[in-house]
């Protein structure tokens, strides 16, 4: 294939770069193999049980629920 005879329809623009096996590291940010099973900058481990927690702890709950009782309590005669 000469260089003339190259179209510039074929070239790497095809390529998919969306997926390209790396992601952001849950717990450090930093840029890590998909299957990896721990990050290497911070070595931490991917796995669900090390995970960030997002519950919400119960005590914040309790409290919660009491102010919108007391509230309506306030309210009614």
């Amino acid at each position: 294939m000469s260089h003339s005879d190259y179209d510039a329809d074929d070239g790497w623009d095809d390529v998919d770069d969306s997926d390209d096996g790396y992601m952001p590291c849950p717990h450090c940010g930093a840029t890590m193999l998909e299957d990896a099973e721990y990050c290497p900058a911070c070595d931490r481990w991917m796995t669900s049980e090390d995970q960030p927690d997002k519950r919400h702890p119960w005590w914040i709950i309790v409290v919660i629920g009491a102010l919108i009782l007391v509230m309506i309590l306030s309210v009614l005669p």
